[in-house]
């Protein structure tokens, strides 16, 4: 007894959303933190793209607005660059934007480096990351690592050092360095799009053939077309479930891949603040474009 086709439609749809959250991490500990996180550096992100555009002339408000624009230009902004002014320099609107994106990457770095315990650092300053180190204790009751908790020494570093990368300037190499990964995120969630719109549209003929199929009888006419739609969407359905989480939960031990493992997880976090700010921008678009 098959299940309602427009249930089972339904069902998919609801899976959506259910599946991206998955993807913020395979530890729920994370999920909200990163996605409150994810959220807020792409709006700043967003925000600081559009100052920048509007400020060469570049002008998109008859194409797009953006609500709170006017108050992240003359109030964040003023507020953020105030510290300079201090010791006499003037950064202009420029410049301030260019620290609201230095702010974001400083912050990224700080905060991936909190949770893989400097990681990073050691492996730039001090020592070659080698591999993942592996606990043979934990093997004796295997268990998903929990997320390290902040005392409030540590919780003082992460932000002394997210403030002194993004007032040095340096957060803003990192963050330039997260645009070319944030566009190859952007065309992976397009791809993890079409791939489920693919899975839904082979899952209708797969239904409807469903009746026709005869066990044990391949070569029958109904059996062979209902396989072939079935195959097919169960791959990419299997796709679907581990299409993000794959690709970063796995540390390689090969000696070359070691500069990539030690800066993954900051990798990951500004390549999702940079494609969530692009997703951002095309729903601001198409909201835009629909209300005016």
């Amino acid at each position: 007894m098959r299940s309602n086709l427009v249930l089972v439609l339904a069902e998919r749809f609801r899976m959506v959303p259910v599946q991206v959250w998955r993807n913020l991490g395979t530890n729920h500990t994370y999920r909200w933190p990163s996605a409150i996180g994810y959220t807020l550096g792409a709006l700043s992100v967003l925000y600081s793209a559009f100052t920048l555009l509007f400020h060469y002339n570049i002008d998109l408000r008859s194409v797009i607005h953006l609500p709170f624009h006017a108050f992240f230009e003359e109030q964040l902004l003023p507020f953020i660059a105030s510290p300079f002014i201090f010791v006499g320099l003037s950064l202009g609107r420029v410049g301030a934007t260019l620290l609201a994106a230095s702010a974001v990457g400083g912050t990224i770095l700080a905060k991936a480096e909190f949770r893989t315990g400097m990681r990073l650092s050691k492996h730039v300053l001090v020592q070659h990351e080698t591999g993942p180190n592996f606990d043979f204790e934990t093997l004796k009751n295997p268990q998903i690592p929990q997320p390290p908790k902040h005392t409030l020494r540590s919780r003082a570093l992460v932000y002394v050092a997210a403030l002194a990368l993004g007032y040095s300037f340096l957060g803003f190499l990192a963050f330039a360095a997260f645009v070319p990964f944030g566009l190859l995120f952007f065309v992976r969630d397009v791809r993890y799009m079409l791939t489920w719109v693919g899975a839904t549209l082979l899952y209708v003929p797969e239904h409807l053939l469903a009746p026709y199929e005869r066990w044990g009888q391949d070569d029958y006419w109904g059996t062979r077309w209902f396989l072939a739609f079935f195959k097919r969407r169960q791959a990419l359905d299997r796709l679907l479930e581990n299409y993000y989480i794959e690709f970063w939960r796995v540390d390689s031990l090969d000696p070359a891949k070691r500069h990539w493992i030690a800066a993954k997880n900051s990798v990951k976090d500004g390549a999702r603040v940079i494609a969530l700010a692009m997703w951002f921008a095309l729903i601001s678009l198409a909201i835009w474009h629909f209300v005016a």
